[in-house]
């Protein structure tokens, strides 16, 4: 009998050094480290580490690498030891048109930690176009980037074909940008990516935290958890935090939970939503992307939206024979000042110029208190009637127990539809302000809570 060894990829893994302070005849070692990105990235091979050390105060690694499959790149202090500390991250940018100005490009397999990635002149971490599957991106920092016209992206994700399996970004920081935005994820043809992002914190920027697009045919999954914003679109921008965009026959599925929003400074435009889920038609300007067959699965959880400069939740169905629908519960949106559709949360089910869509949208167990217009907005632009609402006790299976008080406008507007609302609370009245219009309109509200549940 003969037996094989295989001596295990892992096993044969290398480790590498940098340190921008180091003389130039580095070998890569602790003590005898590189000193730039081009160095290493002409030896490190497959699944070797790489840490970039601390020079000290003031220092940082000016460069760029495009990393190979299972590499990780990782922060070190001064003596070659993993920084497990945000507050101590390593300083890395990239003033050469290398990577167009990008300072990572990803592939598969990779981790990416304990870095600050400082004065972005383009994207800071963009996607290689191939399988991106297993990459890891944790304990990062990004702030500042150069003026431009179009948004600077920390991290830049665009895919036009195969598959993104369970990637994750978490516990990392995107702050101080004017013309900065947080994550864009684009996806391209018959594309699909599935995708982790937690416990990060976005703010003073330009740019949306999450800006999630797909288009032509294909298909994202996203899961939010626990992330946290503020003072989001500066520069008089839209930059709702959260955006999921639906293009061409494309569909998404995402969960939001744990999610804190809040606009102190009062910045951005009219269109600055807190998060706005959008299926793209008539009338936004690119016939060539507008949706027909389009879905939109989306699930919003244990969270908070407060002061937002417009409509807290806005929900817009745009498209053609689209499908959109959306779970509301334990969600508090508090002092909205709406100036688009209308509400605090507003779903606009169909345009004038689109047919064939059906919208659902369940809420329970929520708060819509203290909106400059209505609580909450339901409007039916086209031939009306095509969304199911349940507010409590409807067809989708609420159970009610929201609080829709204190709105300055009314609690419920309602243009060509039949929203059902029972078990809630409306205030001390004991009845909802509320506007219905359309020959076959209604709001069937009664019973209603005798005294505030919370």
């Amino acid at each position: 009998m003969v037996v094989m060894f295989v001596e295990s990829t892992s096993l044969m893994a290398a480790e590498y050094y940098v340190s921008s302070t180091a003389p130039s005849t580095g070998e890569g070692s602790p003590t005898s480290p590189f000193n730039t990105l081009s160095q290493v990235a002409a030896v490190a091979l497959e699944d070797d580490t790489i840490y970039l050390m601390s020079g000290g105060p003031g220092s940082f690694h000016d460069g760029s690498i495009r990393l190979k499959p299972g590499q990780r790149l990782l922060g070190a202090d001064q003596r070659g030891r993993p920084i497990e500390s945000i507050s101590a991250t390593v300083q890395v940018t990239n003033s050469s048109a290398d990577l167009n100005g990008s300072v990572v490009q990803l592939s598969s397999d990779n981790e990416i930690a304990s870095l600050h990635f400082v004065d972005l002149r383009n994207h800071g971490i963009v996607a290689g176009g191939g399988d991106l599957s297993g990459t890891f991106i944790h304990h990062t920092i990004f702030t500042n980037s150069a003026e431009s016209d179009q948004i600077v992206w920390s991290i830049f994700l665009a895919l036009k074909s195969g598959v993104v399996g369970d990637m994750e970004i978490s516990d990392s920081v995107f702050r101080d940008g004017r013309d900065m935005g947080g994550i864009q994820i684009i996806h391209k043809g018959n594309s699909f990516g599935n995708y982790f992002f937690a416990g990060n914190d976005f703010s003073i920027l330009g740019g949306r935290g999450y800006h999630i697009q797909s288009m032509h045919d294909s298909r994202i999954n996203t899961v939010i958890l626990n992330s946290s914003v503020d003072n989001m679109g500066r520069g008089n921008r839209n930059s709702d935090s959260i955006l999921p965009i639906l293009q061409g026959s494309s569909s998404q599925t995402l969960l939001v939970k744990g999610f804190q929003y809040n606009n102190t400074e009062q910045v951005g435009n009219q269109s600055n939503t807190g998060m706005e889920a959008f299926i793209m038609g008539n009338p936004s300007v690119g016939e060539e992307n507008w949706c027909d067959g389009c879905r939109l699965e989306l699930f919003i959880e244990d969270s908070v939206f407060e002061n937002t400069l417009t409509d807290s939740i806005q929900l817009t169905n745009f498209g053609s024979n689209s499908i959109i629908d959306i779970e509301i519960r334990n969600v508090q949106v508090i002092n909205a000042n709406p100036q688009q559709a209308g509400g605090a949360i507003s779903l606009i089910a169909e345009n004038a110029q689109n047919s064939g869509s059906r919208s659902t949208l369940l809420i329970e167990n929520s708060d819509m208190i203290g909106s400059t217009g209505y609580g909450f907005v339901m409007l039916d632009q086209s031939t009306g009637y095509s969304p199911t609402v349940d507010l409590g006790g409807g067809a989708l299976g609420s159970k009610g127990n929201n609080r829709i008080i204190n709105n300055q406008d009314g609690s419920i507007r309602a243009l060509q539809a039949n929203p059902i609302g029972r078990e809630n609370w409306w205030g001390s009245t004991g009845e909802p302000d509320t506007v219905v219009e359309g020959g076959r309109s209604s709001f069937v509200w009664q019973p209603a809570l005798d005294m505030d549940s919370r």
